[in-house]
């Protein structure tokens, strides 16, 4: 294989695309490139040679003879740059929103060149995140996936994977993003919490520690904003797990705080089914919502020297109607409101918020084929849209405009998805919803109409086997 061959797919390779599509995009023929590779051809015309210079930033001399930099003309004496700024500016080159960045190069200076790349780079690094994907894993297998998404073009691009537990199904991190904690869910004495440290310079989860849950098939775990406690719910436990958080991140064994009740001879309420922890907005007050007993129970977050701590709170739960089956809630921006989707009924309830208390006022329906499987809601940053996923059967996301007087509901469309969409998650800027479809393995991004809350398929789907859980974080 000729280096002329090899520097060539090396910048493809840098581009992430392959040789053939930049053939394609560059007029270069195909056939040439494979002679070149085979050593059937020892050079390329040099109008082609010019092309592919072109289209990737470098010097035809840089593709024959293998420099290492790009030659900028400026003041009549060529000016180099070091690889990152060249790889930078390689990727900028071929967005057309950058051309007018390349066609003003006379009497440019390096040092032009980067501080332009240097806000530029602070630019890309404001429109992305880092996403996090739990799924349905074998340990042995990838079970959290990150990626780096864009949130103003809805692209994503792998950084790394993690094996090693099994089935994280449900992950969460910090809010300063230097820790993540997953899910084992699995059976006692497996079932557990993991607890990993994370370098957003390379992408890494360090193993911190882990601790047994004591309770079956934990699906939900949350921590305060100030990483103090952790709390799972275990939906085959029928309990949730309390952990105190050391100061380095990691996990104190836990405190099982267990449930009772449930309707005999029903299918899946003859016992308690924990399914959601999560805080007040001031996070004064911790909620459990229990599928199984349609309750949800409501302790006091206490803050001392030593942590956090738990207390039953007054009333120590609230009843919802019979066979509702509570899963996930959702607070309203304005904290005065949240909402709450139950799989069995397929409602969403409207819940007025005030110092602690959660009062139904006004169930709405978001599964209107009744098959029992909704599963996830949230809401736009702007607080103007719900939307609540829906499994089994006609899988979708239901869609919902919110009276910002008063909280009510109104549907205004349904966006048919992938298989099972479980979790899914809204961008912090509210252009776009990913959806989680389980079973269709793919995450779905759509984009969201800021006007109307409706939306459209992107096409972009990422690819990952068995998604169930999506969280965003700061690069």
């Amino acid at each position: 294989m000729s280096e002329l061959y090899n520097r060539i797919e090396s910048l493809c390779k840098k581009r992430n695309i392959n040789v053939t599509v930049m053939c394609k995009e560059t007029g270069a023929s195909r056939g040439s490139l494979t002679d070149l590779k085979a050593g059937r051809k020892k050079k390329l015309s040099t109008d082609t040679l010019s092309k592919i210079a072109e289209y990737f930033g470098v010097s035809v001399d840089y593709l024959l003879n293998g420099e290492d930099n790009i030659k900028v003309e400026a003041h009549n004496e060529p000016i180099y740059l070091d690889d990152e700024t060249r790889d930078i500016i390689d990727e900028l080159r071929t967005r057309p929103e950058m051309k007018i960045l390349f066609s003003v190069s006379k009497n440019v200076t390096k040092e032009d060149i980067e501080a332009t790349v240097e806000i530029l780079k602070r630019m890309q690094k404001d429109s992305e995140l880092f996403l996090f994907v739990g799924s349905y894993a074998d340990a042995t297998d990838p079970g959290i996936n990150l990626f780096r998404f864009d949130v103003e073009k809805g692209t994503a691009v792998p950084v790394k994977s993690l094996s090693g537990i099994q089935d994280p199904s449900y992950l969460t991190v910090s809010r300063d993003g230097k820790f993540v904690y997953s899910v084992s869910e699995t059976t006692v004495p497996d079932a557990k919490v993991c607890a990993y440290s994370f370098d957003k310079h390379t992408g890494t989860l360090s193993l911190l520690n882990e601790q047994k849950t004591d309770g079956s098939a934990p699906c939900y775990i949350w921590v305060d904003s100030k990483r103090r406690m952790a709390v799972t719910a275990n939906y085959n436990g029928g309990s949730i797990s309390v952990f105190s958080i050391s100061a380095d991140g990691a996990l104190l064994p836990a405190e099982v705080y267990a449930y009772e009740g449930g309707r005999p001879g029903s299918e899946r309420q003859a016992v308690p089914h924990l399914h959601c922890v999560y805080a007040s907005p001031d996070e004064n007050y911790l909620y459990a919502n229990d599928l199984g007993t349609d309750r949800i129970y409501k302790y006091e977050i206490i803050a001392s020297d030593k942590g956090l701590s738990l207390r039953e709170g007054t009333p120590a739960s609230f009843s919802l109607p019979a066979g509702e089956g509570p899963r996930h809630t959702v607070f309203h921006p304005n904290g005065k409101w949240a909402y709450l989707i139950s799989e069995f009924s397929g409602r969403v309830a409207l819940m007025y918020y005030d110092k602690g208390n959660l009062t139904p006022v006004r169930f709405v329906e978001a599964d209107t084929l009744h098959v029992s499987g909704s599963a996830d809601i949230h809401i736009t940053p702007d607080g103007r849209f719900l939307y609540a996923s829906n499994r089994l059967k006609g899988d979708g996301i239901a869609i919902f405009s919110i009276d910002l007087e008063n909280g009510q509901l109104t549907k205004i469309g349904y966006q048919l998805t992938g298989i099972h969409p479980r979790n899914f998650v809204i961008t912090p800027n509210g252009k776009f919803l990913l959806c989680a479809c389980r079973d269709s393995h793919i995450v779905q991004v759509y984009e969201i109409d800021k006007q109307s809350g409706l939306l459209k398929d992107t096409g972009k789907d990422i690819r990952v086997s068995k998604p169930v859980c999506l969280k965003f974080t700061d690069m």
